[in-house]
């Protein structure tokens, strides 16, 4: 803590000019709070300049021969061996003094988020003293006698603000943000958790703030966990690394049910025969745009699903909301007449928009009813209705597993509706498992197949019993890993293909987002950096090209490791240099911008910090207003 408050006074500038002395370097000693503000810091491309212009600006230090400003330069010149080191020697009043004139004497240097928190934290207990002052010259010259903790709060907001605008911050609550951060690595660093202290401040100086403080919205177990993802670099992204751990949770609770719903690799020609009658059939078939022939295929497998239901049970099918998809469906022949036509509508999509058409935002469900059914079980006047408006799942929330995964809610209202505890559920496509495993939480009994392995497995992973030709399968492939570790395995076999041992000439990759493709890419890649290689990446996604550059990075140095070089170019970087051909490139061993002759006209290379430079140019007046607006929903 700082002393002497009430005589604090800071002179910002200069009056007089200070004489210069020269002085051995190792009489100097670094000013005490440098390091706790400033940490350890690189002084390699100072050194160089150093060496080449054979010139350093004088430091400033205390009568006492204590640093107040130049600790680089000093580390610097120590370094090079210099005998004598050019000071200018002032005077403080008081420790205060000291520590005002540290941090004016840093203020236009380039720093991170992590150095102006911690300089905030000094300037917060400048501001104090100040308003400390003002308060009780206030008190003197107007309320003679009154207790001064009566009118503590008349310069709490204005201190964090001021603090805030001088190092650099948007404003006071964003200062208030990044210093919790930087509280809670300072906290797992004292119970040696370094690892985890290091990434989050990582995050925190190379991605956002509030990226940072997202972390800190968990709880301290899953801050661990989160941490560890990203320092592994299993995840890029802290909202990545969190929606990987929730499903992680979702998938272990179900894992651990003594009970599960059964599924078993088969098309359903070979399934549905075997099956008993059912309570309710539910399903999501293939639509139009998967099928080559929608007629003949719903010809073929409807009416033999329908016969495995009892006369006193009902059947769910969702189908696509295409024309003639819907009339496939209503023309075919089968034992239950469609009883009704429902619809699930969501507003949760965004899709290109249409030139001639409206938007799809529904699917259709068939209700067919046996000639003995009960009736529904709907005693909710909300649920009564033929339009169901529930959002498709989110795989921003961790809950999408394949592209036309029906949500939850949906899947328990029809199973209520139509069935009672105990009853029999069938799924002919059951894909990743969402209808079973919606009958199995309300306790019916479910079954169900697919002819996917790769669905099977995501259905594995969510809770559900696989018959043996999965794990069979999974054997045959050479790995000895449980089926929870999917990702894993998908990744040790797309590597093995790609090792020179290998017969294959090129490696097609395809499957649902997030099972470890580029990542199984990039592990390789930088396994075998010094053999040289050439990867191309294309995404129609700005983000997801920045995000493959960013996994070849040094988690530490956040730079590109040993000679790698990425190139990439967009829209915004072309557009942002007059249309010119422009590409930004990202490289360890080199900086600044060049240009070389294309094959018609010159192409543009800039580095990564004129990108950093335009895309703050980009960033409207309005920005940090709508991240505050938007800080409930979005962490990252």
């Amino acid at each position: 803590m700082l002393t002497d408050p009430v005589s604090f006074l800071v002179q910002e500038e200069r009056e007089t000019p200070v004489p210069v002395e020269w002085i051995a370097p190792h009489l100097l000693t670094p000013y005490p709070r440098q390091a706790a503000i400033y940490g350890e810091e690189d002084v390699a491309e100072l050194i160089e300049d150093i060496r080449t212009s054979g010139w350093i600006k004088p430091l400033v230090v205390t009568q006492q021969d204590v640093i107040i400003s130049g600790h680089r330069r000093w580390k610097a010149a120590c370094l090079l061996n210099w005998r004598t080191l050019p000071v200018e020697r002032r005077t403080f009043a008081s420790e205060v003094d000291e520590v005002a004139a540290l941090l004016l004497e840093n203020r236009y240097r380039e720093k991170t988020a992590e150095q102006r928190v911690r300089e905030g934290n000094v300037w917060k207990e400048v501001e104090k003293a100040r308003a400390y002052q003002r308060k009780r010259e206030a008190v003197n010259a107007r309320w003679q006698g009154i207790d001064m903790k009566n009118f503590s709060y008349l310069e709490r907001g204005l201190a964090r603000d001021k603090v805030a605008e001088r190092v650099g911050f948007g404003s006071g609550l964003q200062y208030a943000k990044a210093a919790k951060v930087v509280g809670r690595a300072d906290a797992l660093s004292a119970e040696g958790k370094l690892t985890e202290a290091d990434t989050l401040l990582t995050v925190l100086n190379t991605q956002s703030v509030d990226a940072a403080a997202g972390v800190l919205k968990l709880d301290e177990a899953a801050q661990v966990a989160v941490l560890q993802k990203l320092a592994e670099g299993d995840c890029t992204r802290v909202k990545e690394a969190v929606l990987s751990l929730k499903k992680e949770a979702v998938e272990a609770q179900m894992q651990a049910a003594p009970t599960k719903p059964r599924l078993r690799l088969a098309s359903w020609q070979d399934w549905l025969p075997e099956q008993p009658l059912c309570d309710l059939l539910l399903t999501d078939p293939p639509y139009s745009t998967d099928v080559e022939d929608i007629d003949a295929f719903v010809r073929a497998w409807l009416p033999v699903a329908l016969a495995k239901v009892k006369p006193t049970g009902r059947a769910y099918v969702c189908i696509g909301a295409y024309p003639h998809e819907l009339r496939a469906y209503l023309q075919a022949t089968t034992c239950f007449p469609v009883g009704q036509i429902l619809v699930w509508s969501y507003q949760n999509t965004i899709g290109p928009a249409p030139t001639h058409a409206y938007k799809h935002n529904w699917q259709a469900i068939l209700s067919y009813r046996g000639p003995e059914a009960p009736p529904l079980d709907c005693p909710l006047l909300i649920e009564q209705m033929s339009v169901m408006q529930i959002n498709t799942p989110d795989g921003r929330q961790g809950e999408r597993y394949h592209t036309w995964q029906k949500p939850d809610a949906l899947a328990e209202r029809l199973i209520r509706h139509a069935t009672r505890p105990g009853d029999l559920v069938l799924d002919c496509f059951a894909g990743t498992g969402t209808f079973v495993l919606a009958a199995h939480r309300l306790g019916r009994r479910a079954l169900g197949c697919d002819h996917s392995a790769e669905m099977l497995a995501l259905a594995q992973r969510r809770g559900c019993e696989i018959s043996d030709e999965v794990q069979r399968l999974l054997a045959a492939s050479g790995l000895d890993l449980p089926s929870t570790q999917l990702r894993q395995a998908h990744q040790t076999l797309v590597m093995q293909e790609l090792e020179p041992s290998s017969d294959k000439t090129f490696v097609f990759l395809t499957g649902n987002p997030g099972i470890g493709k580029t990542t199984a890419i990039v592990k390789f890649l930088t396994e075998h950096r010094d053999e040289g290689f050439l990867l191309f990446y294309f995404s129609p996604r700005t983000q997801v090209n920045l995000d493959i550059i960013h996994k070849f990075r040094d988690p530490q140095t956040n730079r590109l490791q040993g000679e790698t070089l990425a190139l990439t170019s967009n829209a915004l970087v072309i557009q942002d240099n007059q249309g010119q051909p422009t590409v930004q490139f990202y490289a360890a061993q080199r900086e600044g911008d060049f240009v070389r002759q294309g094959l018609k006209e010159p192409v543009y290379f800039f580095d990564e910090e004129h990108e950093n430079h335009q895309q703050d140019k980009r960033r409207s007046p309005r920005s940090p207003r709508l991240t505050h607006l938007s800080e409930n929903r979005l962490w990252d």
